[in-house]
């Protein structure tokens, strides 16, 4: 585990990483063949083991913590990881580290960070770190990632895969072979954060919504999968995609990147309870469609409101015929009658999973689809329209 420096840091992350062997210079490659490591310069390298994210990839992060700082303007890194097996392929990273100004690392430790993500299995990493003047710090060593009993079945990256920690969280999801009369599920995903959605972009907001949904799409059980994005702090629909095989994550984070992340309507801000009156009107609109799926399920960080909820008009809705889901984010448990969502698909009788740790994620993605499965008959036709989840 990485520990804490007994004096002052500053912290240095890459600017830039690359996944081609072509630029790994001779000299470089001669280093990570190595059998030993190097130091050139005062260096203490430290290593996590392979954690998982709330992206559903295992991250591994190296730090070397540096003192006296070199005198550089950069510091290159390249680490080259190689899964067990004989005919296993190399990846190659290279990270440019910018280093800060000589007065603001005056009795400072610099502490230049990297890192990769990887799939189950065992692997080989070789790692550099090297400045101007070519003097370098390496470290060799092994890992294995290995998945929490909880999580089995929920990474995003296949065993023996690497890939760089900069990655798109709007990238395409690879095509499954789905059932042609599988499970019909419309979601509806919240990605504002609790209170300011400027935030809406940041990782911390991002990974685990996007991620539920990943856990959702890769559900071979699921057949069609019909997606409403909305910004319940901007109180808009911005995003709809009919009922589809997959989900277009391209499109989606095209559209909530267009946006003008912060505002809303006038008409709507001066409304009182107007994110309470926007969120039940949406979910009555979505409930009143005439097709109705097999299942409702609604993702979200956890919305806090502390004012009344508008839930007549939705109680006159009556048995809705197939279950509601509400996967909720973020570590604030503030008390069940402050959560705007949780109030709502109470009417419904809607079952709540709290999504505190990323192996959460795979475990209520996985039930979800086992209570909408047990809710339809074994010859797969239409869904029990009295079946409710208690």
């Amino acid at each position: 585990m990485l520990r804490a420096a007994a004096i002052a840091l500053v912290v240095c992350g890459p600017i830039y990483s690359q996944a081609r062997e072509a630029g790994i210079p001779a000299g470089e490659r001669a280093i990570l063949d190595e059998a030993r490591p190097r130091r050139d310069f005062p260096c203490k390298v430290q290593i996590t083991k392979p954690t998982l994210g709330f992206d559903l990839r295992m991250h591994v992060r190296v730090q070397a913590l540096v003192r006296p700082p070199p005198p550089a303007q950069f510091l290159r890194v390249v680490t080259r990881v190689v899964p067990a097996g004989a005919a296993a392929q190399a990846s190659h990273f290279t990270d440019r580290i910018l280093v800060p100004a000589s007065e603001q690392l005056r009795g400072k430790q610099l502490a230049a960070a990297s890192g990769f993500a990887l799939g189950e299995g065992r692997y080989r990493v070789d790692w550099l770190l090297q400045d101007q003047a070519g003097r370098v710090c390496s470290e060799h060593w092994s890992v294995e990632a290995k998945l929490p009993s909880r999580a089995r079945g929920v990474s995003l990256l296949p065993p023996g895969r690497v890939q760089s920690n900069s990655v798109s969280p709007f990238r395409r999801e690879p095509p499954a072979e789905k059932p042609s009369r599988g499970l019909r599920v419309k979601i509806l995903v919240n990605f504002a954060s609790r209170s300011v959605s400027t935030a809406v972009l940041e990782p911390r907001n991002l990974d685990p919504v996007l991620s539920a949904l990943r856990a959702l799409v890769r559900d071979t059980r699921i057949a069609r999968l019909a997606v409403v994005g909305f910004l319940l702090a901007d109180q808009r629909v911005f995003h709809r995609q009919p009922e589809a095989g997959g989900i277009d994550f391209p499109g989606l984070g095209r559209a909530l990147r267009s946006l003008e992340l912060g505002t809303v309507d006038a008409e709507r801000l001066a409304q009182e309870k107007g994110q309470e009156r926007f969120l039940a009107d949406l979910l009555k609109a979505e409930i009143s469609s005439a097709d109705g799926p097999d299942a409702l399920v609604i993702v979200s960080p956890r919305v806090w409101t502390k004012g009344d909820i508008p839930s007549r008009s939705l109680k006159q809705l009556g048995p809705l015929g197939y279950p509601v889901f509400y996967l909720k984010s973020g570590p604030f448990r503030l008390p069940d009658s402050y959560d705007a969502i949780g109030r709502l698909i109470g009417i419904f009788k809607g079952k709540e999973y709290w999504l505190v740790r990323p192996e959460d994620i795979g475990y209520s993605a996985r039930d979800v689809v086992d209570r909408v499965a047990r809710s339809k008959p074994a010859s797969g036709g239409q869904p029990n329209r009295t079946v409710v989840v208690e």
